[in-house]
């Protein structure tokens, strides 16, 4: 099913930039209506009614999760430029010769560079289906709402009912499909240039339940001395005053990603060890709102190094560092 959705969305979307008119990073924060956990209460003699609102707090999931996932599922994977096995005319034999020994790494860059005036272009296809986001299980992932502060005694200071909390236990479903066009060409036998646009269809699913967690200092959670009543608890979802415990939302986005500029310069070819040295540029064209962008541009300067081992085995490094313009923080060593 989610093949036939990705098919759908590549074949109807062409030339949309996007297919649901809501963002996706508005649906975990718009869990619940987006203003909080309203809930009422239980009724009975000595309860002090009252519809309160439970909130996130500015550190929570649902505010940090979506610049994580948009992090961790950008920038999507890019064919090399110079795999696969390339020939050179030979004008005194008359035949092409190869002039690669293997065949290449499949995403990793390698030094050899096409040659002047030749053009090279490429499609790739990725799936990804996400199941954990930096070691946490994406489909039970935890997060704690806090009651209002102010309904009785100090406004500053929660007491009494004020700290009961509501635990959400939040399941998200994500799934990412991405064509990737990309052409290389040689400007000099020794530089290259090229350009990398990708297709990106995104399928996510939010859904969630709550839980009032009553605090023991809550004396309305406790056993009424009068009757033997146990109002547990005393915060309640539904029933007409508040907010039901569950809660979902999807949808889908398709669009162009962020475009990658990049330039190869084939430094030093010797009989068995090759140097480049290429820069890569990612902008921030993708939209960020729907995670089809970081939203952010990066500059990556990184060397490539390949050697061979034998005739048929033959070692490729890329190694360099990234500088993201507008979140310092992600800076990253990359090899």
């Amino acid at each position: 099913m989610r093949y036939k959705n990705c098919l759908v969305g590549v074949l109807l979307a062409l030339g949309v930039s996007e297919v649901s008119a809501r963002d996706l990073n508005t649906l975990i924060p718009g869990l619940y209506g987006g203003d909080g956990i309203q809930l009422g209460t239980a009724s009975g003699a000595g309860i002090p009614t009252h519809q309160t609102t439970f909130r996130l707090s500015s550190q929570s999931m649902s505010m940090g999760l979506n610049r994580r996932i948009a992090t961790e599922i950008q920038p999507q994977p890019m064919a090399s430029s110079a795999g696969g096995a390339t020939y050179k005319f030979d004008p005194v034999t008359g035949t092409y010769t190869e002039t690669s020994t293997t065949l290449g790494p499949i995403f990793s860059e390698r030094p050899q560079t096409l040659g002047k005036g030749k053009f090279s272009t490429a499609i790739s296809f990725s799936y990804n289906s996400y199941e954990t986001l930096e070691g946490n299980d994406l489909s039970s992932l935890m997060q704690i709402a806090r009651n209002r502060s102010d309904i009785i005694g100090n406004p500053n200071v929660r007491e009494s009912f004020e700290l009961d909390t509501i635990q959400i236990t939040t399941d998200i479903d994500i799934d990412v499909a991405a064509f990737v066009f990309s052409g290389t060409y040689g400007v000099t036998d020794k530089l290259d240039v090229g350009i990398a646009v990708p297709l990106i269809y995104v399928d996510m699913d939010v859904s969630a339940n709550a839980q009032v967690i009553s605090s023991p200092q809550n004396p309305f959670s406790q056993i009424n001395p009068g009757n033997g009543q146990r109002f547990t608890p005393f915060h309640q979802f539904g029933g007409g005053v508040g907010d039901s415990a569950r809660d979902s939302a999807s949808g889908t986005s398709f669009g162009v990603g962020d475009i990658l500029l990049s330039a190869k310069y084939f430094a030093l070819d010797l009989e068995r060890f090759d140097l480049s040295a290429a820069l890569q540029v990612k902008l921030a064209n993708g939209d960020e709102d729907d995670f089809l962008g970081t939203g952010s541009t990066t500059i990556r300067p990184f060397l490539i190094a390949s050697t061979d081992v034998t005739d048929l085995i033959r070692f490729h490094v890329n190694a360099g560092y990234k500088f993201d313009l507008e979140k310092r923080d992600q800076d990253n060593i990359n090899y």
